[in-house]
């Protein structure tokens, strides 16, 4: 069987070990730079991998020997983690090496997995031996934290440490269930991403930390993390002071994606008894629905994106022609965003204003198309 990814030339073995990796992985390892070890070689043989550590990606050179594929490969590190030796400190990655079985497409994962594990236990480690009481407190009190990263990452001169706290106790079953969403692990929920700056010298710094959330992209059909607006960051405040707090914050809004879904569907069943059934509605999230309409021999479409703010960001209106096309034979449309709206109309009554706005605006369009089409 062809594998799922676009290759260069690798000789078989190396091809079925990168597609496991690429179709297996539970996290989203990335594998780019694929070239030669020599250039009288006939066959690429080493390339790059991406891995997720802290939420932040760590880039590793995989070798492996184009005359003895079959051979284990070679990792090459970054030169800021020369010092790490997995090797010498990890038996589960010696025995892999030394069971290699190139046949086993599963090693290469397994191989990298312990990698990775051992190198998140490294740069801990290096995280701990900083001279710095503030770092020191944070670590002690988030030791406890199932999944808990941390590591050390320098630029030049600068540096700073990156905390990856999952939020286990955001409880999202009720908006999962309610969205049919399908959250695999271990990218299940809401990731806070802390950097905190380190001076040169590594000594104690009260700035303030950097504070991201992350979540899987699914995630975001339902509820975007980056529009939420983190609470404050106050002067001698720790993580174990930060973290209640934005798990409230988090759970109300989450209550407000449930809520924002339910009307988005409610909406969207509305518009049946006015325009009748639509040709395409995207029911799992409720937040697309196409329908058509006509006025005389005038035919167009109706596209209504909703918002996850919806009802209070109204929807988007794409009118699209199906009788004019531009140059490039695409249809001509046209969008609206501002029309009568209030979010504290009922599903029907909004429904309702939308049908009268088009009823309006269908000769307005109409004349739009045709002075696009004497335009192109």
């Amino acid at each position: 069987m062809a594998p799922s990814w676009v290759f260069p030339m690798l000789p078989r073995d190396i091809v079925d070990q990168v597609d496991y990796l690429l179709q297996n992985s539970l996290l989203p390892i990335q594998v780019d730079g694929f070239r030669k070890s020599h250039e009288s070689h006939s066959f690429f043989d080493r390339f790059s991998v991406l891995i997720p550590c802290f939420l932040e990606p760590v880039r590793w050179e995989v070798i492996f020997s184009c005359q003895h594929p079959y051979w284990p490969p070679d990792v090459i590190f970054a030169a800021h983690d020369s010092d790490f030796q997995p090797l010498a400190t990890n038996s589960s990655i010696s025995s892999i090496l030394k069971g290699w079985d190139s046949k086993d497409p599963s090693t290469l994962l397994r191989f990298l997995v312990e990698l990775r594990n051992e190198y998140l236990q490294y740069q801990r480690k290096r995280v701990e031996e900083l001279k710095d009481s503030r770092l020191h407190f944070e670590v002690n009190t988030l030791e406890s934290i199932e999944d808990l990263e941390m590591g050390l990452v320098t630029d030049g001169d600068n540096a700073r440490v990156i905390f990856s706290i999952p939020l286990h106790e955001l409880d999202l079953s009720k908006l999962a269930r309610q969205s049919r969403l399908l959250l695999q692990p271990p990218n299940t929920g809401v990731v806070l991403q802390v950097c905190y700056p380190v001076q040169r010298e590594f000594t104690s710094s009260s700035a303030v930390p950097l504070i991201k959330l992350h979540a899987p992209n699914v995630l975001r059909e339902v509820f975007k993390v980056e529009d939420v607006r983190l609470p404050a960051w106050t002067d001698s405040m720790c993580l174990a002071e930060y973290i209640p707090k934005l798990l409230e914050l988090l759970q109300s809004q989450i209550i407000d994606a449930c809520a924002s879904l339910t009307l988005r569907r409610n909406f969207i069943e509305a518009l049946v008894p006015v325009f009748g059934r639509p040709l395409e509605a995207e029911t799992d999230f409720g937040r697309k629905v196409s329908m058509i309409a006509s006025a005389g021999v005038f035919t167009f479409l109706i596209h209504i994106s909703l918002p996850l703010q919806f009802p209070k960001v109204q929807p988007t209106l794409l009118l699209q022609s199906s009788q004019h096309f531009d140059s490039q034979g695409r249809p001509i449309s046209r969008a609206y965003e501002d029309y009568p709206w209030s979010p504290r109309w009922d599903p029907s009554e909004m429904v309702s204003r939308i049908c009268d706005f088009i009823t309006e605006e269908n000769a307005s369009f109409k004349q739009y198309c045709n002075e696009s089409l004497q335009y192109h």
